[in-house]
This record gives structure tokens, sequence and C-alpha cells, in this order.
């Protein structure tokens, strides 16, 4: 049998799936890799230091078969004191960087004491990247401010779903929609009506790329709820405090979201950094923007040029969950093997599921007590070695 112990961490209810290593245990690994290497398409590629590949990551991640999320993180403790980042889409893929991923490494780091905080460095696969709690909420939660590097801008494109469409490079790729100046107000979209652009406006992206469409809700700058600039009003300029400055406050946008690998999410923090940047450069915002996610709000702070600015990120995380998972039955389920039959006696001896999967109608008459006494279905056969317990 091969155990993981996980920990669960989400930010605006981006969630994911934490492994510690040195601190999670990893039990019977050698039977993980047994799995993998028999059933999957990862081969052998699961090792101590490597112990989530795509096909476990992507099991992990389903929401019917697995624990769910919408990524996996591993950390690893660095020589110099802050921890190394892997983070896998729902998909299995690899991804580069994710800013509510970052937050909650940060404070998965400090929870599990990878690293002493309230400041630490995180690698990732688009560089080093700078985090700092600054508060505790309970037990559980946390403010979480992350560099994110520079912003690349890219080429764009007018009249895409009545936007203008922009390539932005935070470490990982997007395609940012936001309002064209003084142009009409843009239809409404959902998240599934991004899908199709997931690589690119002509599918250029073979790699894919995440989706944000924009409405800009900037106080002094355009009325809530417009997408753009009323005519003829000015625009701030970038390295200004935005249309904001008028209030005091930040500059507003809200963002509708469709991450690769990942489909809609309730937020992207990366993707927040990209759609305030793109704003910013098309003179819509200024330096500091509320990023009105789904699942909530992001604080995005710019500086520096218009097509390549620095950025830093402010959120919440916090912890869901601890959670062992028993990867034999899950890895079984999610690979569309059979499962254990009838492995705690919920089905009676002719097997209230065919092998086939079809319900036998003698099942629902509960010969076998998978009903109790009060008439609720008892479910624990059939969670697959999962045992979930909030914190």
């Amino acid at each position: 049998m091969a155990v993981l112990h996980l920990a669960k961490y989400e930010g605006l209810g981006n969630d994911f799936l934490v492994l510690r290593l040195g601190i999670d245990d990893v039990e019977g690994r050698s039977g993980a890799v047994a799995v993998v290497g028999q059933s999957g398409p990862a081969g052998g590629s699961v090792t101590a230091a490597n112990p989530i590949d795509a096909t476990i990551a992507a099991a992990l991640c389903d929401r019917h078969r697995g624990p769910g999320a919408d990524g996996v993180i591993t950390l690893a403790a660095t020589a110099e004191g802050g921890v190394r980042m892997t983070l896998r889409n729902a998909d299995g893929g690899l991804a580069e960087t994710s800013g509510n991923g970052l937050r909650c490494a940060a404070l998965a780091a400090i929870d599990g004491g990878l690293a002493s905080g309230p400041e630490l460095v995180i690698e990732t696969g688009a560089g080093p990247a700078s985090a700092r709690l600054l508060a505790r909420h309970g037990s559980a939660g946390a403010t979480v401010r992350v560099s994110m590097g520079e912003a690349r801008l890219g080429e764009g494109r007018h009249g895409i779903l009545e936007r203008f469409a922009r390539i932005v490079d935070t470490g990982n790729p997007h395609l940012v929609l936001h309002p064209e100046r003084g142009g009409p107000v843009p239809m409404a979209l959902r998240a599934e009506d991004l899908a199709h652009l997931e690589h690119g406006v002509d599918g250029e992206l073979a790699g894919g790329v995440n989706v944000e469409a924009v409405v800009v809700e900037s106080p002094g700058v355009g009325s809530p709820g417009v997408g753009g600039l009323a005519p003829g009003a000015d625009a701030p300029s970038a390295g200004s405090s935005g249309g904001g400055a008028l209030s005091g406050q930040p500059d507003r946008i809200e963002l509708v979201v469709w991450e690769r690998g990942a489909g809609a999410t309730l937020a992207c923090g990366s993707g927040s950094v990209a759609a305030a940047a793109a704003c910013r450069a098309a003179g819509l915002v200024g330096d500091r923007v509320e990023v009105h996610n789904p699942g909530g709000v992001l604080l995005v702070e710019l500086s520096g040029p218009p097509e390549a600015p620095s950025a830093y990120l402010t959120g919440p995380a916090r912890l869901v969950a601890r959670i062992e998972v028993d990867l034999d039955w899950m890895l079984d389920a999610a690979l569309g093997e059979a499962a254990p039959r009838d492995p705690a006696g919920a089905f009676d001896n002719q097997g209230a599921l065919e092998n086939q999967g079809a319900l036998d109608p003698a099942g629902a008459r509960d010969p076998a007590g998978a009903l109790d006494n009060q008439g609720a279905l008892d479910l624990a056969p059939a969670r697959a070695g999962e045992v979930a317990r909030a914190s």
C-alpha cells in the first residue's frame, strides 16, 4: 500500500494539494512506483525526490475519484532556507508558477517548518519569488505578499470577443482580453466563453495559455460596471496611481478566468497580475489595482515601464484540511481498473453492481444493509482510502 500525506490549501478558492518533502510522509513509495510504472503513462518517473508525476497529479486533482484540487504542489527545502516549488495543473501538466499557488506554498512551508518565515524565497519554474507573511487570521489563514517578477507584454489584436487581446508573460503565459479605450461596452462573458482561446486566438500557442477577460471599474476613470473609459475621458498614465487617486483607493477591475490545464477556476493570481499590467499599459488603470476574481479580491502593485512592469501580489491563503490518500485505490479508479470487489461488505454476495458497472435493480432493496438504521447511505467503503479532517 502506498499512502500520501498531504495538506490542502486554498487562495480565493483556487485550491492546491501540497506535499512537503521531509515533513509529510510518503509511505510505501516503492509501491507507488510499481503502480504507476505498470498502469500509467508516466513509466517509472516517480522517485523519492519527485513522488508526484503527471498520472498521480491528475488522479489527485480528480474531484470525483480523488481528493480534488486545481493543482498539486511539491515543496522541498533549499540550502538557503527557502523552498523549491514544483507545480502540476489538474491535468497533470507542469506549470511554471502560480500567484495563488505561491501564497499557499509560502504558508504551507512556514506551517510545516520547511521555512522559518515570515519571509522566504520560493524557487519556481519561472525563477525565484520572494514571499512575506503579512498577517495571521486564526489558526489556519494568513495574508501573504509575493513578488511576481516582470509582466512582459507582447503583441495584441483588436476585436476578439469585442475586446483587445494581448499576450502577457508573467513567468507563465496569459491572453488578456480587455476593453478598448473609448469603445462600446463589451458583451458579458462566462469562463466557458474563453475555453476556445486556451491555445491562442488562432491556435498558435500549442503549449496552452491562461485566458482572462476584464471589466474595468476604476473610480474616476470609468463608471462601475462599464467596460472601459468613457469617450473623451483622460486615461491615467502608467506610473501614476490611476483613477483611484481621486478617491485614495486602488483602481478596480473584474476578472473572468479560464486556466490552461484546469478550466474555469475561482481565481488566478498570475492572471490578475497579467490583467492589471495589460490594463495599465492601455491607460485604463494605474499602479495599484484591486482585481476582483470570482472567488475574491487580490491587490496587484506595479512599477516600471508599461511593457514590462515589476509586480507584487497580495491576498489570502488558508489551510483547509490534512489528507491521507491510498494511491493504489485512487489510481485503480482513475486509470479505469477494477476496484476490489465488495471490500467491506457494502454489496451482497450476488453483487449489487455488475462487472460492467450497471446497477442491479435488486441492490436497491438493501439486502446487505448498505443503508444504516436511519436510512442514511453509508459511503465509507467507497472513499478509496482517503481520510480528510478539517483543520
